[in-house]
């Protein structure tokens, strides 16, 4: 990039020097591979029903990660599903069977966390990706995560049951995150864009 300062010692940028830093800033792009932030949940209220991404950009995105900070349910022992969408976050599908996990399993979402805890310091955290999403084929969730269920009996969801295949053959652009029962009431989730360089 254009050194945009003159070589003095604490040179302070001109009008034109502030206009060239706009200009570059314009025009350079993420490498392939590299992981770009696109939202942020923000701090969870207590009583939120859910957790919605609609950032989704094919033409820019392989898939997408998720880091899941801190996330906790207001009821204990409850797993933590993403639901996905086909039209932009109009509708999600919630259909039990159109999921599956730990083999064969029906769910009613992609699995993110198991059996989170909803007392004081329990929560979910790690990182979970959703799979090229924009092919027209089966979508998979991917992730590595830990929780603390009911009496702070660490889950170790870094095994199947952070991973997950939507049964359904279409293309994915938007994504809700819930718990399976009753509200989420503290954390943050943070939705990165790997680029594909095109």
């Amino acid at each position: 990039m254009t050194k945009l300062v003159g070589t003095a010692p604490n040179q302070v940028p001109t009008n034109a020097d502030l206009g060239k830093l706009a200009y570059q800033d314009s025009i350079v792009t993420a490498a392939g591979g590299s992981m770009v932030y696109l939202a942020s949940s923000g701090a969870i209220s207590d009583g939120t029903a859910s957790v919605v991404f609609t950032q989704f950009d094919a033409s820019k995105y392989d898939y997408y990660k998720f880091s899941i900070l801190n996330v906790a349910p207001g009821n204990d022992g409850e797993h933590l599903l993403a639901q996905v969408s086909t039209d932009g976050g109009s509708n999600y599908d919630s259909t039990n069977g159109n999921y599956h996990w730990n083999g064969a399993n029906d769910a009613s979402g992609l699995f993110v966390a198991y059996q989170v805890g909803s007392s004081t310091g329990e929560a979910c955290t790690g990182e979970w990706n959703l799979m090229a999403p924009h092919l027209t084929g089966y979508t998979y969730g991917v992730g590595t995560m830990a929780a603390l269920g009911q009496s702070l009996n660490v889950k170790g969801s870094s095994s199947s049951y952070s991973y997950g295949v939507h049964l359904v053959e279409a293309d994915v652009d938007a994504i809700k995150f819930i718990f399976n029962a009753g509200n989420i009431v503290s954390g943050e989730i943070v939705m990165y864009g790997i680029a594909n360089g095109t």
